[in-house]
Order: structure tokens, then sequence, then C-alpha cells
């Protein structure tokens, strides 16, 4: 067989290549057709647009009204535009893609180990089956499965195919570069499209793109560190090329972090966490990953991780100090040993370049798995380059049967979990209860069995969660106001007394999501789909947020809702009133169109074009809404001129 191997090694590698990917794609489908969850409703519901006039203005307009980050993720947005068909019913469609999307990123891994061995002076047959291997284990493993099944990180998945793809074509000109020292211009122009075109096509699917050249970086002091690239015959020019397209990328994302550090600690009212106990945590979580990464166990991995404990202190919990130490032990292992052990200081670079942004200061939520969709990489090229050296090493054929037996069970059991897993995503209702009895603190996971429960008409167990709910979180606002809209929407789910609710969001804690679920129950009232809630109850919701002053920091917004609400109520001169309190909290075009068009409704037309000309110039320093609102303006302001004019003659 061996002979075989070596006689024949490109077509045995096809044939397991093609089962590799035929394996990845049947366990996946079995997660489909599924349901939209969490964020995806947020980011996929303006695709109404695109369902009631597919034009290219709609287009647009879908795609620069991104609201996942100031950047809009451009790219993201249209491949989700392309499936605008599928929405809101058919969720399926969208996994396929993403299924679809894993199998590319799985080919761009292997071939990106291919690379790397060439310059590692790696056997090309054996290089084969380890680029095989780790793309496997890339693939197939547990910790994946929420990047490719939850929607909406479709947008992870782009800005890594994206990053290898640029870093495949920096490789091949690298390699160029190497053989052919004296003819720089065609692999420089490879590795200048590799990260220059992959840089900002990754960062326009997702912000991670960035950290396109740290990772280049973290490969060119490790593994390529002793390439004959050091004395090429040109070496100033390879300088002048490696300062303006790896260095200079990496100095703009500290300039930028830094001068964004202010904006980043006021960010933080959002959170229920400060700058030091998410820093701190994250130690915990980053050795919570690479745990279950090698430690393959059932029902430790999902979507729903929120109910991961803070860290308060370097002591509390006590495993916060001994997680801070062994990542900190890591990073200096990583230095102490990059030039006499460069793959294993690779893997730890690797690693920790994959969470600096997401893992960091910045204050996004605690745990999410999709972070190591990535950082699997070097995990897995370790684990796969390692198992090679100890079965060449190791001279007791006891103890290589024993090895070979204990790699076969872990890959085994890495199947079985991950098939296990992936089948859950495909049953909702089993999913959901499972999920909710694995984390019975996880909110998510709380609110999203009841939710499930009512879609599957099983009401009598919706109300009997919730009221379980009330009693765990009692002064978590955004668990009643997913509940107030389960109710909005469904008058069989029987609510918890309302003026307990009051009581208690009176000294609620912030919550951003409550706040984003108020405005979606708002929407459902505009739009005449919200029975379960009445007026005056919505209106005494919106009051007793806004005197909490664990609110304070959103008040723009609650503001705004307020005068939206009045003006469902048909009180113009209330829902003025608070357009004025929003707009002076904080400026917003949407709020300014609402003053417009409210004032014009009531034909004072006067003041109605006094805000148009403040819009006009609020519109000079802010390019994301001029884009979004300059047309809308410019019509106003000709209907509100012509207005004037007619005023003027009589």
């Amino acid at each position: 067989m061996t002979h075989n191997i070596r006689r024949k090694p490109q077509i045995v590698f096809t044939l397991l290549l093609i089962g590799l990917l035929g394996l990845t794609l049947y366990l996946y489908a079995t997660g489909l057709p599924g349901r939209f969850m969490l964020d995806d409703e947020t980011n996929l519901y303006r695709l109404n647009l695109l369902n009631n006039n597919q034009s290219l203005d709609s287009l647009v307009t879908y795609i620069a009204d991104g609201l996942s980050s100031a950047l809009g993720r451009p790219i993201s947005l249209l491949s989700f535009a392309a499936q605008f068909y599928s929405w809101p019913n058919d969720p399926g469609a969208f996994k396929y893609i993403n299924i679809m999307i894993h199998l590319l990123n799985g080919i761009l891994i292997l071939i990106l180990s291919r690379q790397l061995f060439r310059f590692m002076r790696i056997d090309s047959t054996y290089s084969l089956f380890y680029a095989l291997g780790i793309s496997a284990l890339w693939l197939l493993h547990p910790i994946q499965i929420s990047t490719v099944l939850y929607i909406v990180q479709r947008m992870t998945q782009l800005s890594c195919f994206f990053m290898l793809l640029g870093m495949i074509c920096y490789f091949h000109g690298r390699k160029q570069l190497i053989d052919k020292p004296l003819r720089v211009a065609a692999p420089l122009l490879w590795m200048s499209l590799g990260i220059g075109a992959g840089g900002i096509l990754a960062i326009l699917s997702k912000e991670n793109g960035i950290l396109l050249p740290f990772y280049v970086l973290a490969i060119e002091f490790t593994l390529l560190q002793n390439t004959p690239l050091q004395n090429n015959p040109r070496p100033r020019l390879w300088r002048y090329w490696r300062n303006l397209f790896l260095y200079f990328p990496v100095l703009l994302l500290v300039l930028y972090l830094a001068y964004s550090f202010n904006t980043f600690i006021a960010n933080y009212h959002h959170r229920e966490f400060n700058m030091l106990e998410r820093v701190l945590t994250e130690s915990r979580v980053l050795s919570h990953y690479i745990f279950k990464i090698f430690v393959i166990q059932p029902s430790s991995y999902g979507l729903f991780q929120d109910d991961f404990t803070l860290s308060k202190s370097l002591i509390n919990p006590i495993t916060t100090l001994f997680s801070v130490v062994f990542m900190l032990g890591l990073i200096t292992l990583g230095f102490i040993y990059r030039q006499r052990q460069p793959v294993l200081a690779f893997v730890i670079f690797w690693f920790f370049i994959s969470h600096i942004l997401e893992s960091g200061f910045i204050p996004l939520e605690i745990y999410f798995e999709h972070r190591n969709y990535l950082a699997l990489f070097s995990l897995a090229l370790g684990t796969v380059l390692f198992c090679a050296w100890l079965f060449k090493r190791i001279q007791s054929k006891l103890i290589v049967s024993v090895s070979v037996v204990t790699v076969c069970a872990w890959l085994l059991i890495m199947l079985v979990v991950t098939a296990q897993e992936i089948s859950l995503w495909g049953k909702p209702l089993l999913q959901a209860q499972i999920w909710g009895k694995e984390r019975p603190w996880s909110k998510r996971a709380q609110v999203t069995r009841v939710n499930v429960y009512a879609l599957y008409g099983q009401y009598k167990k919706a109300s009997s969660s919730l009221h379980e709910l009330f009693e765990k979180f009692p002064r978590n606002a955004e668990i009643y106001f997913s509940l107030f809209q389960l109710q909005c929407l469904d008058q069989r789910i029987t609510m918890y007394d309302f003026d307990g609710i009051l009581k208690r969001l009176e000294k609620s804690k912030t919550s951003y999501a409550a706040i984003t679920t108020l405005a979606k129950i708002m929407l459902l009232k505009e739009q005449k789909k919200c029975a379960g809630l009445n007026n005056s109850q919505l209106e005494k919701l919106l009051s007793v947020l806004i005197v909490n002053k664990r609110f304070s920091s959103q008040l723009a917004d609650l503001y705004f809702l307020k005068a939206r609400f009045y003006l469902l109520d048909k009180a113009l001169a209330k829902a003025l009133y608070f357009l004025d309190l929003s707009w002076k909290k904080q400026p917003r075009m949407m709020v300014k169109m609402y003053q417009i068009q409210v004032y014009a409704y009531q034909k004072q037309y006067k003041t109605s074009y006094q805000h148009i000309m403040t819009a006009k110039k609020y519109l000079k320093s802010h390019f994301k809404e001029r884009f979004l609102f300059q047309e809308e303006l410019g019509k106003w302001e000709k209907l509100i001129s012509t207005a004037l004019s007619k005023d003027l003659t009589k």
C-alpha cells in the first residue's frame, strides 16, 4: 500500500480530497434548513427592500445601510442581497452558500499549507497528505459549526476567504522572489495584489481583514525567517515594499486603536462589564478556546455562550490568574523558541493574532466560537506536524500502535461530536430544548427556547418558561423586552404581571439589546402587527426606561422611540418635543427627517425648511448618512420650497 501511495500520490490525494469535501458537505447538509437566529434578522430584514423593488437603487440602499460596523461590510451584504428571494422563508438557502464558502476555504487552507511546506522544504509527497490532514481538521472540527450555520457569520467566512486568497498570492510571489531574485517586478506584483486587493476585500467583508499583514508577518518571522530572501541582491526594494505593505498597515491599526481608545472606553456603558473585566475574562476565554479545540466534548459547542463567568479581578475567579500566566507564558515561549522551534512560534503567534481585535480591549461581547475560524489553522498545522514528527521519532512498535489508536480515537470522537452538533441545527425545537437545558444561565438560550416553543405552538411550555426566566433574571431588561416582543406577535403567550415588570424595569441593568428589541416592537406597532401589547403598555415601557438612570446613555434612542409612539398616537406636539430631545442628545439624520416631515404635515413650512437647512449642514460632515439621505432630503427641499412659494403668492 505504501508503495502504491508513493507511486501514485496524486491520484490517492485527489480521491481523499474529494472524499473529505463530500464528507464535509454530507455532515453539514444535516444542519439544513434550520432557522434564522440572533443577529440574522437584524442584518437581513432590509432584504425586504429588494423583495419589494428589485432595482439598483434598492441594492445600493441596502448595502449602504449596513449596520454591522462603520464600513457596513458591503461585500458580505452584497452576497446576502444576491439571495433576496430566499428571505424570509428559506434559511436553508443562506446556510447552503455558507457551507460552500466553508468548502472553498478548506481548499485554500490546503493550498496555503502546501505553499508553506515548500518554504520549509518538507518532502512534496508527505506535504500533500500533511496539507490534507490540516484541511480535514479545519473543515470538520466542531468549533467551526456555529460559524458555518449561523447565517450572518458569512461575514467572517468571506473575510477569511479573501485573507487566505491574499496570502496565497503573497507567498506565490514570495517563492518567485527566492527562485528568481533578479526578476522582482512580477513577484512584487503578486505580493502587492495579495496584500492590497486581498486585504481590502477582506476588510469590506469584515474588519478582521486588517489582520492580513499581521498573519503574513507571523509567518515571515517564524516559518520563513531563514529563507534566502534575506540575501536578495536588491534588498532595498524589498525593504521599501515590506515597509509599505506590511509594516504600514500594522502602524495604521495601532494608531487607529490609540486614537479610538476613549471612544471604546465610552462604549462600555452598553455592557455589563468594564474594560479591565473584559481583558481579564478574555484570558480565560482564550484558554477555554484552546481546551475545547483539543479536548473534544459533547455539548460544549454552540452559539450561546453568554453565561460565561466574568473575571472581576486576577483572583476572582482564581482561574483568571492561571489563565493570564498561561497566556503570557505561551507568548514568551513563542519569542524564546522563534528560531529553534519556528513551527511552535508560528502556532502561538497566529492564534493570538487571530484574537488580537475581538479578544482585546474593544467592548465586544465576551465569547463567540466564530472568532476561532481562522485561528484554528495554526493549531491544525501544528498538530499534524507534531504527530508526523512523533511517529518518525518513536522506535517502539507498541508505542507507535498506542499512538495511532489514540489519534484515531480522537478523530473519531471529533467526527461523532461534529455530526451530532450539526444535526441539532437542522432541528430547531430539539436544539432549543437541549441548549436551554445545557445552559440554564444563558439568557439567549432561555429566550430562544421560549420563542421556539411559541413557534411550534407549545404555548403552555412557552408561558411556563417565561415565568422561570423572570425569576431567574429579575433585573435583566433584555429578557423582558424579548418576551414582550413575543407577546406582541402572539396573544396566546401568558404574560407575567405587567405592573410587577414595570417595577423591575425601574432598577434593571442597562442593555442595548433591550433598546433594539423595543425598536422592533415599535416597528411592529407601526405595521399594525402587535395586537398583544396595547398603546398604554407601550407608553409605560418607554417611560420607565427613560427615568431609569442606568439607561441614560441610551436616551437619544429612547426619545426617538417615544416620538414615534406619539406619532402613532397622533400626538404631534409631544412627538416634536421628543424628536427635539433626541436630536439634542445625539444628532442623527433619521431624527431630522422625522422633524422635517412632521412640520410639513402641520403646514409649518418655514420651520420645516429651517430643519432642511440644518440637515444639509449636518450632512456635509457625515458621509454615510449623506449617501443615504441626500436624495430624499433634496426631494423634500423641493416640496417645501414649492409650498413656501405658494404661500407667498397668496
